[in-house]
């Protein structure tokens, strides 16, 4: 089993009480649409009013963009990620949510896109 800690930005006052982090346990050979599914499953994320709350993801860069909209994330990285047969992958222990509450899913979508090719070509 793999542990993750969960963090993501503070949407309301009882953030401030309950807190915005938690540790899962994951089967170390999921990929990260897997993960993601299991995050959603247990409703990390809060739901917002009008079905317009989107989230994205990272673990060093960006990773998916969710949003209360679309059935399913949009993954941004290879889809093999965190490459769970590789050593790379025994140092994927925490994911990053941010919230972007007044921006349109396909566009903050776009931008992590193209944040992403731009970063891969120099690396």
């Amino acid at each position: 089993m793999r542990k993750i800690r969960l963090t993501r930005d503070s949407v309301s006052m009882g953030d401030e009480v309950g807190g915005t982090s938690l540790e899962i346990e994951v089967n170390e050979y999921w990929l990260i649409e897997k993960i993601l599914d299991e995050i959603l499953r247990i409703n990390y994320l809060p739901k917002m009013s009008g079905d317009k709350a989107t989230w994205s993801v990272a673990f060093e860069n960006p990773i998916a963009v969710i949003s209360q909209q679309w059935e399913k994330p949009e993954i941004i990285i290879h889809s093999e990620f965190p490459f769970p047969h590789k050593e790379q992958s025994k140092i994927f222990n925490r994911l990053h949510f941010s919230y972007y509450p007044d921006e349109e899913a396909w566009l903050v979508y776009r931008i992590l896109n193209g944040f992403r090719t731009i970063y891969q070509n120099y690396i």
